[in-house]
């Protein structure tokens, strides 16, 4: 299968860090292609949920036009990293192309888990959290189920086939329930 835009980056041995340094950020906004792309998904990611977000800033920009009121704040964090937010802080969260880096080091497990308890401990109850995801194979979404479930969130994930191109687009959905158990659920599950 031949990929329209080329091998990720996550997967032609480049390291987040350096994927996300000035240069290569800089240059990754400014790419029209991707800024279309990008939008779709954002888009596809408020029709499941959103209240708040997390990411380069796009996706965060969009939900505020989206959403009279919706009041924000950007801030720089690495996902590896505990997530600097007070508890049951956050009514939602999205995240567009980024967290399929989680997937690729050998700590795989501590950082996806971290992240996950991090989302738990800072979603207020009920309230969810969308990523969209690129996943390699059924390892990628066995990691994402298993951390998701360990944090005690309820965890579903749908492929979509939006755009015109073969590409699967996954998203993945957290919901924080209100007495803290998670099980795996198929989205069509949830209202």
């Amino acid at each position: 299968m031949k990929r329209a835009w080329g091998t990720p980056p996550e997967l032609r041995d480049a390291s987040a860090a350096e994927h996300y340094a000035d240069k290569e950020a800089a240059r990754y906004t400014n790419t029209g292609a991707r800024i279309g792309i990008q939008q779709d998904m954002s888009r596809r990611a408020i029709d499941l949920m959103m209240h708040g977000g997390w990411g380069g800033g796009e996706e965060t920009e969009e939900v505020a036009r989206q959403l009279p009121g919706c009041r924000g704040r950007l801030t720089l964090v690495d996902v590896a990293q505990a997530l600097p937010l007070r508890a049951a802080s956050l009514d939602g969260a999205i995240s567009i192309s980024a967290l399929q880096w989680l997937c690729v080091p050998v700590r795989a497990e501590d950082l996806t888990l971290g992240l996950f308890e991090g989302l738990a401990r800072a979603l207020k109850p009920r309230a969810r959290a969308v990523l969209q995801v690129y996943m390699r194979g059924e390892r990628d979404v066995d990691l994402f189920v298993w951390a998701a479930l360990r944090a005690r969130l309820r965890a579903a994930y749908m492929v979509d086939y939006s755009h015109a191109s073969d590409a699967k687009k996954y998203y993945f959905v957290v919901e924080k329930s209100e007495r803290g158990g998670g099980k795996a659920e198929a989205a069509d599950d949830w209202k």
